[in-house]
């Protein structure tokens, strides 16, 4: 069984792929997790489709050829805002520590023409299970706000988490950001309904409360991680926040689940490994300067669109407090 999760990222879909894939690969089966299919896939000597980042330099018709040619199991994922970009001509930015590939005009002149149908048909007809991951719009947007201020779309150690988000770390939100932000979770939610209409969505907060429970489910698997590693998915992620918490950044942390998603990456496996929670609601009305004028202006964004509720003071009071019933120390 392959499996495909789309995302406008920001709604948990890295942690979800990287816990499926270390799920499945500790249960006995060989999974693949390629990671984003539209920046760059590459096939091993085997046949077995991974993820080897290469901007947007393939076409669509390489990268459906190569998903008809991998012979291995595959956790990958498509997310709505490459396509976007492939198709308004941008570059592809590669994350912090990956080797920056030219790219041609004449190639990025391609992507603006190319038709998604044909690829939206293969992801179908390759992809047993798809899901798309949804998250409640103004956390979304506002973790989007404050990734621009970090510039860290996830992290991967405590000592990373430390160094982006840690107490003495605050942030002020660009308003116009955080709109356009909510405009794109739109985009999103519209892609999927018209490209996707039989994908099975997974809440952001269903991830984050019981991820055992969600990767059990979707595989259909009796297996249990704590089995082997003696802590489940849900323990270890709450475990690391808690740590980091607490952890003298100047020391460097390792565990057997750790030293697994080594050996996982070494193989070709799994990209890198499962990140670590960055901030709760909590966090983030602590660091957040202008959280009110947040808050605010996502309530005039529901004043435009009818598929999002109003959220009150006390409806954010009534989340950090379930919030904390997990990751509070």
């Amino acid at each position: 069984m392959n499996f495909l999760i789309l995302t406008p990222d920001g709604v948990g879909s890295t942690y979800l792929q990287r816990a499926l894939a270390v799920y499945l690969n500790s249960s006995g089966k060989e999974y693949y997790n390629t990671h984003e299919l539209l920046n760059g896939v590459d096939l091993d000597h085997n046949g077995n489709l991974y993820k080897k980042f290469k901007g947007y330099k393939q076409s669509l018709e390489e990268i459906c050829d190569m998903l008809d040619a991998n012979q291995g199991q595959l956790v990958s994922r498509v997310a709505q805002y490459h396509i976007e970009k492939r198709l308004s001509g941008e570059f592809f930015n590669p994350p912090q520590g990956i080797r920056s590939r030219p790219i041609s005009i004449d190639i990025l002149q391609r992507n603006q023409k190319e038709d998604y149908k044909p690829f939206y048909k293969k992801c179908k007809s390759v992809f047993d299970k798809i899901i798309y991951c949804v998250r409640d719009p103004f956390e979304y947007s506002l973790s989007w706000s404050i990734r621009k201020e970090t510039g860290k779309l996830n992290v991967y150690s405590i000592e990373e988490r430390i160094k982006s988000h840690g107490e003495d770390v605050t942030y002020d939100i660009n308003l116009n950001f955080m709109k356009r932000k909510l405009h794109q979770y739109n985009r999103y939610l519209y892609w999927v309904k018209d490209n996707f209409p039989n994908a099975m969505a997974i809440n952001y907060d269903d991830i984050h409360n019981d991820i055992d429970l969600i990767v059990s489910n979707l595989t259909g698997l009796d297996y249990s991680i704590k089995d082997d590693f003696g802590i489940s998915l849900q323990e270890y992620s709450v475990m690391l926040y808690k740590l980091s918490l607490i952890y003298n950044k100047n020391l460097i942390y390792s565990d057997n689940l750790i030293e697994y998603q080594k050996r996982l990456i070494q193989e070709g496996k799994l990209f890198n490994g499962m990140p670590i929670k960055m901030s709760t609601l909590h966090d983030k009305v602590r660091k957040v300067t202008n959280f009110l004028q947040c808050l605010e202006t996502y309530n005039k964004f529901t004043d435009t669109s009818n598929e999002f509720p109003v959220i009150s003071k006390s409806d954010i009071y009534n989340r950090i407090e379930l919030e904390d019933k997990i990751y509070c120390l």
